[in-house]
């Protein structure tokens, strides 16, 4: 093959505009927290980023995840993807009913490995506000049916997990849902959906709104037997 046509000006002037482009697309953003940080003040969300002290950990696994993170995410939308990918693969979801519910610390979660969408989110919850993110746990109702596009590119089979809500069963655990809505730049407030290590935008119908509350039983319960009959239908 003859390489002479490297040599030509035009074509080292492409080779190195596309070099550049890569660069910069793999480049860490160092200062990704303080750009995020004057955006939340910005949009008035401080109130957003602060978790109860009973949700909080000091686990070194968390605190070791929320160094790397750091370091590591390009944006806060790369950062929230990765915590989000790191409770997928870490934390296996079990539908069963916990009636430790309301007590149940993330730092539990993280222990046995195992846990239903609660577990999951408060899981988030705790890194995603380590990190200094705006975010907020939301409890209702979701549909069986996942209708919405996620907002990034996942592997086949990483679903939504689901369990048709019940009036004999008022615990949040699958149709009866609870999620995390975290805010980002330029989108505003996301769905997390913690069972599938998902984004969705705010505007995905499959949700439905209960609450969103720091409670711990609001966390856990629906008390409303009309909510639950009509997510039972949802």
């Amino acid at each position: 093959m003859d390489w002479k046509f490297l040599k030509k000006p035009s074509v080292i002037i492409v080779v190195f505009i596309l070099l550049l482009i890569i660069a910069s697309y793999n480049r860490v953003n160092v200062n990704w927290q303080e750009e995020y940080f004057e955006e939340v003040k910005d949009n008035s969300l401080e109130e957003y980023t602060k978790v109860p002290a009973e949700l909080n950990t000091l686990n070194p696994e968390i605190e070791s995840l929320v160094k790397e993170i750091n370091s590591s995410a390009k944006n806060a939308e790369d950062a929230v993807k990765k915590v989000i990918d790191w409770t997928y693969y870490n934390i296996d979801y079990q539908p069963n009913t916990n009636i430790f519910c309301p007590s149940e610390k993330p730092d539990d979660v993280i222990s046995y490995g195992t846990g239903n969408c609660v577990s999951m989110t408060k899981v988030n919850l705790v890194i995603l506000s380590k990190l200094g993110f705006a975010v907020r746990p939301t409890s209702g109702c979701v549909s069986k049916q996942n209708t919405c596009i996620p907002m990034f590119a996942v592997e086949p089979g990483r679903v939504r997990q689901w369990v048709p809500a019940t009036i004999e069963d008022n615990q949040l655990r699958g149709g009866l849902h609870l999620w995390l809505e975290v805010w980002l730049p330029n989108k505003g407030w996301t769905i997390i959906e913690s069972t599938a290590g998902i984004l969705y935008p705010k505007s995905c119908g499959d949700y439905d709104i209960s609450a969103q509350s720091y409670d711990p039983y609001t966390m856990c319960y629906q008390s409303n037997l009309g909510y639950i009959q009509q997510c039972a239908k949802f």
